[in-house]
């Protein structure tokens, strides 16, 4: 089989397995992640040419058809799901509340789900509050205490009946928490929209798997030593950092656009800034990752 017909065949059958899944609501997804790994053309192009005449090159062609697809696709939904960057939906509303803050000194969120739209916005006089609204608002809700730690654990119920209207599948969280407890957050999501403003928190660890996702975070100085700790996919990353804590960054990352205000380099994969090292305060990020776009800024 010759190589043109690899490339179209896998290009149309791509591009109708999407709009199929797009259809269906199997999909819901953010295609931000389309302008950061745009550049993957040309790895294409340059695989073609140097492996022309051996078997590799069929292989390419193969993986560039499903690429090109996906980047089509991505531009046109982007272009045409503008105006759903951050929806209300009110086909499905729920609310969790929880009452009484338990006597402890540390309390850590475990949050897994899916495809969404997530947020941690400011705080409340509760333990917790959240908001869920869409057709996969279902989530399973439970806080524990174990001696001086109370756990909040929030995941999608993947057991509950999904009914299709012909709309799109939303699925939207929105988390309060109370911000007297030392935290810990555990944050792991597929391809989504995220907004994390925990400047208000004492905030001791943060970890986040996610996959082709467009995440801000917005770290605070409530507390002397916060680690970060991030695995990510093709995924676009903002981290907001107060400029009165010192910051280091080490990373293991491919292809990746960086611009890290107030950060300079020390060596290949570790950057931190001026101050760091007689700093009271202090912001250690460790990044892992794929083909992403990382964003630093000071605050």
């Amino acid at each position: 089989m010759k190589s043109g017909q690899l490339f179209w065949g896998f290009f149309f059958l791509t591009i109708g397995v999407l709009i199929f899944a797009y259809k269906y609501d199997w999909i819901h997804s953010s295609y931000d992640f389309i302008w950061n790994i745009w550049p993957l053309i040309f790895v294409f192009w340059g695989g073609l040419i140097i492996f022309r005449d051996t078997f590799i090159r069929h292989v390419i062609n193969l993986l560039f058809g499903i690429f090109m697809a996906l980047l089509i696709f991505g531009f046109v939904m982007n272009i045409f799901n503008g105006c759903e960057t951050y929806p209300r939906y009110v086909n499905d509303y729920k609310e969790y509340k929880h009452d009484e803050l338990p006597a402890v000194n540390y309390a850590k969120l475990n949050f897994k789900s899916g495809a969404g739209y997530f947020e941690i916005d400011n705080f409340t006089d509760r333990f917790y509050e959240t908001e869920a609204e869409g057709e996969l608002a279902d989530y399973r809700i439970d806080s524990y205490t174990d001696d001086s730690t109370a756990y909040l654990d929030v995941e999608l119920d993947g057991d509950h009946d999904i009914e299709i209207d012909g709309g799109r599948l939303k699925n939207t969280l929105k988390l309060h928490l109370n911000d007297q407890p030392v935290w810990d957050f555990d944050l792991n999501f597929g391809a989504a929209k995220a907004r994390f403003d925990l400047k208000n928190f004492k905030t001791r660890n943060v970890s986040i798997k996610t996959g082709a996702s467009d995440v801000i975070i917005k770290l605070g100085d409530k507390y002397d030593r916060t680690l970060m700790d991030v695995e990510m996919g093709a995924a676009k990353l903002t981290i907001y950092v107060p400029k009165n804590s010192a910051c280091s960054m080490k990373s293991d990352l491919f292809l990746v656009a960086r611009h890290l205000e107030g950060l300079e380099k020390v060596k290949p994969g570790y950057y931190k800034s001026p101050d760091y090292d007689t700093a009271d305060k202090k912001i250690d990020i460790f990044i892992k990752g794929g083909i992403s776009s990382i964003n630093l800024i000071r605050y």
